[in-house]
């Protein structure tokens, strides 16, 4: 008869031979942010969260971002030394010109405040999944403007 610790390790090591890790969640950081002023920024950050084994890996360049208004706060193309909008956008600022050496580039989650008031506004990050599942994490976004009441 053998131990039975042995059966049970061994059963614990063949139920997870072939077993594929699971993204399960998506969390953006910070998940409330405040954002003062025309062109004030924060940097966001998503984890994706997975089983089997647990674990949580930064996923902020691979997942597409979105804001639920625009005019109020968006994910725009940015010089890459000044980090002032340098594309046409919805946010009511007038596009930069990027001196050189500098570009235009697309920095994944950096968050931009147009010139527009809202109280507060939704920002996602959405990633797709298997079987067209999609998976979305969430957060706040608090817009000020000192023009606004």
């Amino acid at each position: 008869m053998k131990p039975i610790w042995l059966v049970a390790g061994i059963v614990l090591l063949l139920t997870g031979c072939g077993a594929k890790q699971n993204l399960i969640s998506l969390q953006i950081s910070p998940p409330a942010v405040a954002l003062r002023g025309v062109q004030s920024q924060v940097q966001l950050r998503v984890s994706g969260i997975y089983t089997n084994p647990y674990a949580v890996r930064d996923l902020t360049t691979q997942v597409t971002w979105a804001s639920d208004s625009q005019r109020i706060a968006d994910f725009v193309a940015v010089c890459s030394d000044t980090h002032d909008v340098c594309q046409q956008s919805l946010l009511g600022i007038a596009p930069a010109t990027c001196a050189a050496p500098a570009t235009c580039i697309l920095v994944p989650g950096l968050l931009t405040a147009g010139s527009s008031c809202a109280p507060t506004i939704q920002v996602s990050a959405s990633v797709n999944r298997p079987n067209n599942a999609v998976l979305v994490g969430n957060a706040s976004v608090d817009v000020t403007q000192p023009i606004c009441p």
